[in-house]
């Protein structure tokens, strides 16, 4: 009797051996906070998400560093709350996750490179000046930020914070194929379209074709309410005169002579194709726009009057 309670045992153990293995890792998740009842409206609920959204987070934890599909996915959700509060709320969010995320070494490094993915990346469509200036603060005040990076992101920081929407547009002087010069601000109509690009750019050549086609465009052209400004910032010039063929004749097409604004850095141009829209007075519209942006933009005004 004893022999065959024994064999049931082991019997037993074998059968559970044969059941794959749940590992810790794959147990993890992101756990949401929970909204309390109270709180009806969407702004209320909005303000609670964005303050409490890491609340269930383990910042310590590291073994989320491997799990993307968890902490980005967390990541952009949050992002995306975001411009449901006002600004003075949601830069204070952001700046206090930098904070958590000091808890480690690792887990702070991890989401400076998302956050740089995110917010400061052209190609993200998630990319936000504002958001990313915010971020930008408290990295450079860490402890865990070496002087190396403080240096980087300083740089950064102050290319950001030039030519801010609100802020008069800095003025350069452009050139044209013909070798004659004028400066930006001598452009007179009631909008200005700076629009930064390189021969041979993809994303350059797509906005091109947009702008030819887009009948408010054409419209405040021809109205002499809008100067498109097309402007090459380096340096090969037979290869920018090859390109006017493709440009369109109711543009201004100039050049940067000397690279002057490259080399002073007059605008942040981390990303080719960039456009800017100015007013009457050149102060800053749109900064670093997409092109429906910008037409929408210029349909709205156009209606409003």
């Amino acid at each position: 009797m004893r022999q065959l309670l024994l064999l049931i045992i082991v019997a037993s153990l074998f059968a559970c051996s044969n059941k794959p293995k749940v590992t810790k890792t794959e147990l993890k998740s992101f756990k949401m906070v929970e909204i309390p009842v109270m709180l009806t409206t969407s702004a209320q609920r909005a303000a609670f998400l964005v303050n409490h959204y890491w609340d269930n987070f383990d910042f310590k934890d590291t073994s989320y560093l491997s799990l993307p599909e968890i902490t980005e996915q967390a990541l952009t959700g949050y992002l995306s709350i975001l411009p449901e509060v006002d600004k003075q709320t949601a830069n204070a969010s952001l700046q206090s996750l930098i904070k958590c995320a000091e808890a480690d070494t690792a887990m702070f490094s991890y989401f400076k490179k998302l956050t740089d993915k995110y917010l400061y990346n052209p190609n993200s469509p998630m990319r936000n000046e504002d958001y990313y200036l915010a971020v930008l603060d408290k990295l450079i005040d860490s402890p865990l930020t070496n002087d190396a990076q403080k240096s980087t992101l300083t740089f950064r920081r102050n290319l950001a914070m030039k030519n801010r929407v609100g802020d008069k547009a800095a003025d350069f002087v452009y050139t044209l194929a013909s070798g004659a010069q004028a400066k930006m601000y001598n452009l007179k109509a009631d909008y200005t379209l700076l629009f930064f690009n390189n021969p041979g750019c993809h994303a350059c050549e797509e906005i091109m074709e947009a702008m030819k086609s887009s009948q408010i465009i054409g419209n405040m052209l021809s109205e002499n309410k809008l100067k498109v400004l097309a402007f090459y910032t380096d340096e090969d010039l037979a290869e920018w005169k090859r390109y006017q063929t493709t440009m369109s004749s109711f543009w201004i097409n100039a050049y940067d002579k000397g690279t002057v604004l490259k080399e002073r850095e007059l605008y942040d141009l981390k990303a080719i194709p960039t456009l800017y829209l100015l007013d009457k007075q050149k102060n800053v519209l749109l900064k670093d726009a997409p092109f429906a942006l910008v037409q929408q933009y210029l349909e709205q005004s156009q209606f409003s009057q």
